[in-house]
């Protein structure tokens, strides 16, 4: 686990869909002058924790990826990836800082961008992750 405890989700999510095959994966919006292409995790408030008889507790965060491509297709078929990749694919912490519990993917669908030209498909899905306490 490292020093600092943070909590590793969105690194996680990066790294599985990178060995998925997406290309240009940031964990942060990109300037888009310098990545004409990119695809952006972003997360929401985590929710409200839903606790258990075991006192483990259930928090509910949002993530949003979004799939800029000059190509429509190239954006839909990332968007389509990344879903069956976020249901099939182990999104276990790599530091220690969560337990997955499950996964809550939407199907994708294009989203309205801005007047550059590209293209954008996005992927929401919800985790629901046990925190660990350091």
């Amino acid at each position: 686990m490292e020093e600092n405890g943070t909590l590793d989700l969105v690194d996680v999510v990066r790294d599985r869909l990178e060995a998925a095959g997406v290309r240009d994966v940031f964990t942060y919006l990109p300037d888009t002058r310098r990545h004409a292409e990119f695809c952006a995790i972003r997360t929401g408030v985590p929710g409200g924790e839903d606790g258990y008889f075991d006192l483990a507790f259930d928090t509910a965060v949002r993530l949003s990826l979004f799939f800029a491509r000059r190509v429509e297709l190239d954006a839909m078929a990332d968007a389509l990836l990344a879903e069956r990749t976020l249901r099939t694919v182990p999104l276990d912490s790599a530091n220690g800082s969560y337990r997955m519990i499950r996964i809550e993917t939407v199907k994708p669908r294009p989203v309205q961008w801005d007047e550059s030209g590209r293209n954008v498909w996005v992927v929401e899905a919800t985790a629901h992750i046990e925190i660990k306490e350091f």
